[in-house]
């Protein structure tokens, strides 16, 4: 799950217009899960 978004926000417009239309709890989540992973 966490790879599939990954690989969508490097396509950058798309993660840009999901991050602001749909989802900034999920991206927040993403971003707990990128800090424990690192």
């Amino acid at each position: 799950m966490v790879l599939l978004i990954e690989i969508f926000c490097s396509i950058g417009e798309f993660c840009k217009r999901f991050s602001t239309t749909h989802a900034p709890k999920i991206l927040k989540k993403l971003a707990e899960a990128k800090e424990t992973r690192v």
